[in-house]
């Protein structure tokens, strides 16, 4: 079997890191900073995994979850409605619907099993029976589960004909290595507590993802659906927009905005 050329592991890896921070600037600026406001509150702190808001009510605590919820949502409807993205393009997707939904997902387990995290904090506030728990777990379990299954779908057209199996673990793999990489980056930014955001964004872009080998093994046993895929090629276009998106995120998100920053 003969093996096409590899992957450029510069692109897949930017990549991954701008599918990261765009997941982070969903949680915490477009999520929670927006819940903050939009309750009359006073942001008081936003990192790349960190937000304090000075008189927020559940609202703000839900906005997180739903921040990540949503791009989500857009970017498993964009892999459904169309099939002819670029490699590049659907790998992009691919990690920024992947992250957000498990993101997601994995915090509605873990919020569930230690009671703590933002949904536990709607739950308190809103007073709601202890089976809120079942619940949440509930849909922690399906969220993963509808990802693997849609995501499975879409990986299908990232695999190159002619390639063996390793070669889509390896591409995901690097693009994933870059979220987590990023992640913990922008959060060793943050003067106040470097090492615990560094923790707090392995956990949420490097572990509660972890379902993304699941993604792949299914993919891979769908198989290719594409004939004419090909490697991800050297791309100035998404080294650029990719650097830039963690750069300008990593200079304000990681650096901390606010009074507390």
């Amino acid at each position: 079997m003969t093996e096409p050329c590899d992957d450029d592991w510069p692109t897949v890896l930017a990549i991954g890191a701008a599918a990261a921070s765009l997941a982070a600037f969903a949680h915490e600026a477009a999520g929670h900073a927006i819940g903050c406001l939009l309750v009359g509150g006073r942001v008081m702190l936003l990192t790349s995994i960190n937000f304090r808001c000075q008189g927020a009510t559940w609202v703000t605590d839900a906005a997180g979850p739903i921040g990540n919820l949503l791009p989500a949502v857009g970017a498993l409807v964009l892999l459904r409605l169309r099939t002819a993205w670029t490699a590049p393009a659907r790998l992009f997707l691919v990690m920024l619907g992947g992250i957000n939904l498990f993101w997601f997902a994995g915090q509605m387990m873990y919020s569930a099993a230690l009671e703590t995290e933002d949904l536990w904090f709607v739950a308190r506030a809103l007073a709601w029976p202890r089976s809120w728990r079942v619940l949440a777990s509930v849909i922690g379990v399906a969220a993963y589960a509808i990802g693997i299954h849609e995501l499975a779908r879409a990986a299908r057209a990232l695999i190159v004909p002619g390639q063996r199996s390793a070669a889509l673990r390896r591409r995901i793999g690097v693009a994933y290595l870059g979220a987590a990489a990023s992640a913990v980056i922008a959060g060793l930014l943050w003067a106040g507590d470097p090492l615990g955001s560094a923790l707090n964004g392995l956990l949420a872009v490097g572990v509660a993802p972890i379902a993304f080998w699941l993604v792949v093994m299914r993919a891979q046993r769908l198989g290719p659906c594409q004939d004419e895929t090909k490697p991800i090629a050297r791309s100035t276009f998404w080294l650029i927009v990719s650097l830039a998106i963690f750069l300008a995120f990593a200079a304000t998100q990681g650096r901390g905005i606010g009074p507390s920053a």
